[in-house]
């Protein structure tokens, strides 16, 4: 298997996420793999905000332990994430992410960074993508990282964090809104 065809797998995490996959493939088979992960980046985002607009405002704050980030922290978080991976790949600073945990401060930072984050991926082509050229390419931990492999840690470090706002969620016997892939 080339390193292609691996990046391609990676987001395969389970049986039932593959159905939509193949159709997808299959349906539009002349798409790009940048042209399918730009599909996909969408339907998490609008994800992400319909687990965070479950949680009531009383609880932005909650932590299931002291050494965790609360709710809300961890929204804001994800948006410095977008920030963050669409700074190294374009070489410029990241958006600072805000200290209040509130929902509208929270709300408007991962929209700006969300804007910030698909402004990049559309800036982008299918040969770019497997290339080294970002802003930290000469650094030991971010050297072998092509774009795209910099793409799929915004989408993993997204999900990762949104699953665990999603046992927050449980914690407070707040039912999440329906997985969507």
């Amino acid at each position: 298997m080339n390193r292609r065809e691996i990046l391609k797998s990676i987001g395969l995490v389970s049986p039932s996420a593959l159905a939509p996959v193949l159709t997808l493939a299959k349906s539009n088979s002349s798409n790009s793999w940048l042209a399918e992960f730009s599909d996909r980046w969408t339907v998490s985002e609008l994800y992400t905000k319909e687990v965070f607009n479950t949680m009531p405002n009383e609880y932005l704050g909650f932590k299931p332990v002291p050494d965790v980030m609360s709710f809300g922290k961890l929204f804001s978080h994800i948006g410095m994430g977008y920030s963050i991976y669409a700074s190294v790949i374009k070489g410029y600073d990241h958006l600072e992410e805000p200290g209040k945990i509130e929902r509208q401060v929270i709300q408007n930072y991962m929209e700006e960074t969300s804007i910030e984050f698909r402004s990049v991926l559309s800036g982008l082509n299918e040969d770019y993508i497997y290339s080294r050229d970002h802003k930290y390419k000469n650094q030991d931990m971010w050297k072998e990282f092509s774009i795209a492999d910099i793409l799929l840690l915004a989408y993993h470090h997204t999900a990762h964090h949104r699953g665990q706002a999603i046992v927050y969620l449980r914690l407070k016997g707040i039912e999440p809104p329906q997985y969507q892939f």
